[in-house]
């Protein structure tokens, strides 16, 4: 869409009728541009936390452009190539130690469906083919597709899909200032598994540090002590969807290598491929894929860009920028004073209740009460107006806690890039609090 276009000239089918969505014409570092020479200073990697080495990176587009002469595409079921074969290398050799193989697709929503059809692969090449149920915490995203869209137990997001979703056990949302010590989370889980019977339970699958529907929170130590305690005893394998948290936005390659257990499987992606190229990631250890080398052989799924050649080039390329820059190191260095940056800047905003982050992935919660359904679209315009891109997620709709305000920026922001994001953040924030109070008129 040019300057000048409105929603009314656009034919793109759009994710939001009737907004005239503003247009990107170039980017460099964290800066996009608009076709009317407005800049925009960007928090969250593109918006959907995804360019980690920010916009324009010389040495990836080169990368891409000489994978691109060579060989761009082949289809994973005829053959493999080497960019293919050395991402998956990479990855669990390097980056993931604890996996032993790696399946690649090209969103988090097809990694999460694989992992899905990887688990239910691994439990009937073991004879438990009688497990099929996934529990997920109920505040959560694991993507679109009919698989993974059953996974959330936000009500929003399943509403007008409920007819094609399987019913899947949720664990109830939980917060820190709800559950300190994860009891009461463990408790709910044991209700479930007992309901459900826990030879029926294939996985928990869930996010080490939640990205979109509840950004920056972890459950407490004692939670995640409890679940692999639980997993020993049933049976049942954990997936952990680092679609956001991992490739180094919480300052470890994966926030799982913080927990107190191995995953059984990760998902990877958005950073993976640094807004440069759609790929995400499968990773698995040893035993899930040894239950189907020695099983059937057969793992018979995939789409049509899986392991092609030119989206694993630029994600190899991407990685190596990371290690070349330090930059995980980095993000944890640096991560903790830009929460306490944000925290002091909007902390004391009554239409603030909580300030959490993790790395470079910072979630501010919004009062429940300050704002009402639907408020993600107020929460991006009000950053817009301060040349400022935000992303948030409205989850007051669902009931479970207040809308979320997402900062992400990318791995090399600068400390006066910092500075300014949380002044714009700050900004936006007051603006949205003055029309929250505003009378609606009568």
């Amino acid at each position: 869409m040019n300057a000048g276009a409105t929603a009314a000239a656009s034919r793109v089918l759009p994710r939001q009728a009737g907004f005239d969505y503003p247009s990107v014409e170039r980017a460099a570092g964290l800066w996009l541009e608009l076709t009317n020479g407005r800049r925009i200073l960007d928090a969250c990697s593109g918006g959907a936390m995804t360019a980690c080495l920010g916009h324009g990176n010389e040495a990836v587009i080169a990368v891409a452009a000489e994978q691109g002469e060579q060989l761009s595409y082949c289809y994973s079921h005829h053959f493999t190539n080497e960019p293919q074969e050395s991402l998956a290398r990479r990855l669990v050799e390097e980056v993931a130690p604890a996996m032993d193989r790696a399946r690649f697709a090209t969103g988090g929503s097809e990694a999460n469906e694989t992992a899905l059809r990887l688990l239910r692969s691994y439990h009937v090449e073991c004879g438990d083919s009688d497990r099929w149920r996934v529990i997920s915490p109920a505040q959560a995203y694991h993507g679109s597709l009919t698989g993974t869209l059953a996974l959330t137990g936000r009500e929003s997001l399943r509403r007008n899909w409920d007819p094609y979703l399987v019913s899947q056990p949720h664990l109830g949302p939980a917060a820190w200032r709800d559950d300190p010590t994860g009891e009461e989370a463990l408790a709910e889980l044991d209700r479930i598994l007992a309901e459900a019977g826990p030879e029926t339970v294939a996985a928990y699958f869930c996010e080490p540090v939640s990205a979109a529907a509840l950004p920056a929170f972890s459950p407490p130590e004692g939670f995640w002590r409890g679940l692999a305690e639980r997993r020993a005893e049933h049976g049942f394998l954990i997936v952990c969807d680092e679609i956001v948290s991992g490739i180094g936005r919480t300052g470890s390659w994966f926030a799982s290598d913080r927990l107190p257990f191995t995953p059984d499987i990760i998902t990877a992606g958005k950073g993976l491929g640094g807004g440069f190229a759609p790929i995400s990631a499968v990773l698995c250890t040893a035993g899930v894929y040894d239950a189907i080398d020695q099983g059937s052989g057969d793992f018979d799924h995939g789409h049509t860009w899986d392991g092609a050649p030119l989206p694993c080039a630029v994600a190899e390329a991407v990685i190596d920028q990371i290690v070349a820059g330090n930059l995980v190191a980095k993000v944890a260095a640096a991560g903790g004073a830009f929460r306490d940056q944000v925290a002091a800047a909007v902390g004391e905003l009554p239409i603030v209740c909580d300030v959490r982050g993790c790395g470079f992935l910072v979630g501010i919660e919004l009062d429940p009460g300050a704002t009402a359904p639907g408020a993600e679209q107020a929460i991006v315009e009000a950053g817009l107006r301060h040349d400022l891109l935000l992303a948030a997620t409205d989850t007051v709709a669902d009931g479970f806690v207040g809308d979320q305000v997402v900062l992400a920026p990318s791995f090399t922001a600068g400390a006066e890039e910092l500075d300014l994001i949380v002044a714009r953040t700050a900004a936006a924030l007051v603006d949205l609090e003055m029309a929250s109070a505003a009378p609606t008129g009568g």
